[in-house]
C-alpha cells in the first residue's frame, strides 16, 4: 500500500467506528473512500478530534484489561502469551483498526491466585461472624425471656437477720479449665454447712466446652455443665440441698442485667449470688471510677461501696474481702435470683472470714483444680 499524505487524509470519509483488537504490532489505517468529495476545514478538525478520542480509548482499554485480569475470578484459563481481543461490532461500518495486546505473566497469575485465597479467607471469616452474630441474637432473646422470671427480693427458706440459726447449707460452684486444652474443663459443685463452713458434699463433671468465652454470654458456656449436678443432689439427697448458692460470676451486674448467677438461679429456681473477680464495665461506669472507690472507700477489710451506673441504678457492690490494705483485688457482688443485694452482702461477708474468696466458691475452685492437675498428670 502506498503512503497517504495528510491532504489525502483530509479528503477521507470517516464514519463512526469502534476499535477491533487483532495483534500487538499493527498500526492504525484509514481506507480511502469517496476521493472525489472535499471536506472543509471544520470537518478536518473533526478528524483530529476523532484521532484524539481513539488514543484515549486505547489508554482506557489498556487499564481496564490489566485490572480485569488481576481481579477476575473467572474459571477460564489464560495462557501466558494470549491476547485480550475486543471484537468489532457488526453493526458499524468501521475502517479503522487498532491493536492492543495484554500479556499475562506468571507473576500476574500468582497475584490472581493469592487474591482468590485472600477472598476465600475473608468470606469464611464473614460467614463465621454471621453465624456468631445470629447465635448472639438467639441468646439475647433467651436471656430476655428468662429475665422475666427473675426475682430480685428475698424469697428464702432462712431469716436474713438470723443467719446463724436459720441458714444450714450453702452451696458453691466453679469451673476450672485444662491449660493445654481450654475446651476441656472440670465443673465442681460443693455444699458447706453453715456457719462453720465445712464441706459436706461435693460433685464433679468432666466436660467439653461447646462455645468459646463471649462477654455477656458466660451462662450459655457454663450453665449446662453445672445444673445437672445440682439437680442430681436435689433428687437424691434433698435434705442437704443448699438454701443459697454462690456462683463464680456476675448476677445483675451485667450488660443486660442477667448474668451467670441469674441464669442458673432462674433455671433451677434456687437463690443465687454472683461473686465476680473482675469488673464488668456497664452503664457508664469506668475503671477509673473503680480505682477511685478503692482508694477512698475500701481502706479496711470488709468495707464495701455501691456500684451505681449513670442511669442511677445500683448494679451491685464492690467489696474489700482481703486482709491486705494495699494492692488488693476487690470482689464484685451482685444478686442472682430470689435474694436482695443487702442479704447477698451479709452472706458473702460471713463466708470470707479467712480468705479473699467466699469459702463455698474457694472450695469448689480448689477441688476442680486438683482434678484438672490429676488429668494432666495421667496424660504425661
Amino acid at each position: 500500500m502506498s503512503k497517504t499524505s495528510w491532504s489525502e487524509i483530509v479528503s477521507m470519509s470517516i464514519p463512526k467506528h469502534e476499535p477491533t483488537v487483532v495483534s500487538s504490532s499493527s498500526k492504525v489505517f484509514f481506507s480511502q473512500s469517496n476521493n472525489n468529495k472535499q471536506f472543509n476545514n471544520k470537518k478536518s478538525m473533526n478528524i483530529t478530534k476523532e484521532i484524539n478520542k481513539t488514543d484515549q480509548k486505547k489508554s482506557a482499554l489498556k487499564n481496564f484489561t490489566t485490572v480485569n485480569h488481576q481481579l477476575s475470578n473467572s474459571t477460564s484459563k489464560i495462557n501466558s502469551n494470549s491476547s485480550l481481543i475486543i471484537p468489532k461490532s457488526d453493526s458499524v461500518n468501521c475502517v479503522e483498526r487498532k491493536f492492543y495486546s495484554v500479556n499475562v505473566t506468571n507473576n500476574q497469575n500468582n497475584n490472581v491466585e493469592s487474591d482468590n485465597k485472600s477472598n476465600e479467607v475473608k468470606y469464611n471469616k464473614i460467614n463465621k461472624d454471621d453465624k456468631l452474630y445470629s447465635l448472639k441474637q438467639e441468646w439475647k432473646k433467651e436471656q430476655f425471656e428468662l429475665k422475666k422470671k427473675l426475682i430480685t427480693f428475698d424469697k428464702l427458706t432462712f431469716d436474713p437477720n438470723n443467719l446463724n440459726e436459720t441458714l444450714k447449707y450453702i452451696g458453691g460452684v466453679d469451673i476450672s479449665f485444662d491449660k493445654q486444652n481450654p475446651k476441656k474443663a472440670i465443673a465442681s459443685f460443693v455444699v458447706l454447712s453453715f456457719p462453720d463452713l465445712k464441706v459436706i458434699y461435693e460433685d464433679y463433671n468432666e466436660c467439653i466446652m461447646n462455645h468459646p468465652y463471649i462477654a455477656g454470654f458466660l451462662a450459655f458456656r457454663e450453665v449446662p455443665h453445672l445444673e445437672g449436678m445440682i439437680k442430681k443432689l436435689k433428687e437424691k439427697q434433698p435434705t442437704i440441698f443448699p438454701q443459697v448458692i454462690l456462683v463464680d460470676g456476675n448476677g445483675i451486674l451485667h450488660q443486660r442485667g442477667f448474668g451467670l448467677a441469674c441464669h442458673l438461679g432462674v433455671l433451677l429456681n434456687v437463690p443465687t449470688i454472683g461473686v465476680a473477680k473482675k469488673f464488668l464495665v456497664i452503664d457508664g461506669m469506668t475503671d477509673d471510677q473503680i480505682n477511685e472507690i478503692k482508694e477512698n472507700h475500701l481502706k479496711e477489710q470488709h468495707a464495701s461501696f455501691p456500684l451505681i451506673g449513670k442511669s442511677g441504678k445500683t448494679h451491685g457492690m464492690i467489696y474489700h474481702s482481703s486482709s491486705k490494705k494495699e494492692n488488693f483485688q476487690p470482689l464484685f457482688i451482685s444478686l442472682g435470683h430470689c435474694i436482695s443485694l443487702e442479704t447477698s452482702m451479709k452472706i458473702v461477708k460471713n463466708c470470707c472470714k479467712l480468705y479473699k474468696n467466699p469459702e463455698p466458691i474457694r472450695q469448689a475452685d480448689l477441688r476442680s483444680r486438683k482434678l484438672i492437675e490429676k488429668l494432666a498428670n495421667k496424660k504425661k
